[in-house]
């Protein structure tokens, strides 16, 4: 699926094929352009055609692919109609728009894209983060936050360890963006290690590692043997090197601190 900057003029070229990729001859051309909510930002248009036209170029402005106040990213389905003498064929083609700054904290993120990349030069053994482009690096950390928003977690307020308020995946979207810059530091530091410790254990293939994970002690390829452990970390949220960042901000009684070796 093709993806374009939000705000700009996108231009697609649509063949004449049916739904098998057969060519069909039109007579008559039109074309609609939809949200992903199926409502139209362009309305029909009719397009001129010629007979030995294998092909046309829609072009969608400016004004037509703007996102809405707030939405990170949105798209659009483009519905081309050919008129010919067995009826009316269809051909459709979907591009996706994105904001030039997909990571919005809180939002999706618990910090910009360039405070992920500042922060992971701080943390070793980021293999699989170091090594993946810009849209891989951006999807993996806005996966990693809505795992680690899923862990209930609460600032330490005194020394007497009286719990304030609980983040957790209910209250995280009423957190405003000056409510995230006021928020306890250590908290928001842990919180940020977490989703780069997540993100990437999310773009680090490791068969072994997710075998583990699954609970499979051993597997034999041979008549298809394989033995489970009782207990496995698909209990908690995130991954175990996630939820240890979090140690010592994590609820009380809200994880099983087994599956992920730690002491909460």
């Amino acid at each position: 699926m093709k993806s374009f900057p939000a705000g700009l003029t996108v231009k697609l070229t649509l063949p004449f094929t049916d739904q098998n990729g057969d060519p069909v001859s039109p007579a008559g051309l039109s074309y609609i352009v939809s949200d992903l909510d199926g409502l139209p930002v362009v309305a029909r248009t009719v397009l001129p055609v010629a007979p030995t036209d294998t092909d046309t170029d829609i072009t969608i402005p400016s004004r037509s692919n703007i996102l809405a106040p707030g939405e990170i990213s949105g798209g659009r389905v483009v519905t081309l109609s050919m008129e010919t003498a067995n009826g009316i064929y269809q051909q459709r083609e979907t591009y996706v728009l994105r904001a030039y700054e997909r990571l919005v904290p809180p939002r999706n993120s618990f910090m910009t894209d360039a405070a992920a990349q500042a922060l992971a030069l701080d943390i070793p053994g980021l293999t699989g983060l170091a090594g993946a482009n810009a849209t891989d690096r951006e999807a993996a950390l806005i996966e990693a936050h809505t795992r680690i928003a899923r862990v209930p977690v609460t600032p330490v307020l005194t020394i007497y360890y009286r719990r304030a308020k609980v983040y957790d995946r209910h209250s995280w979207p009423d957190v405003t963006a000056d409510d995230f810059r006021t928020i306890h530091q250590g908290l928001k530091r842990a919180l940020m290690r977490a989703q780069l410790r997540e993100a990437n254990d999310i773009l680090a293939s490791d068969p072994v590692r997710d075998r583990r994970r699954a609970g499979i002690l051993s597997q034999r390829t041979g008549e298809s043997s394989v033995i489970l452990s009782p207990i496995t970390t698909t209990e908690t949220p995130a991954s175990p090197e996630a939820m240890i960042e979090l140690a010592g901000f994590i609820v009380p009684g809200s994880i099983n601190p087994h599956s992920v070796g730690i002491i909460l």
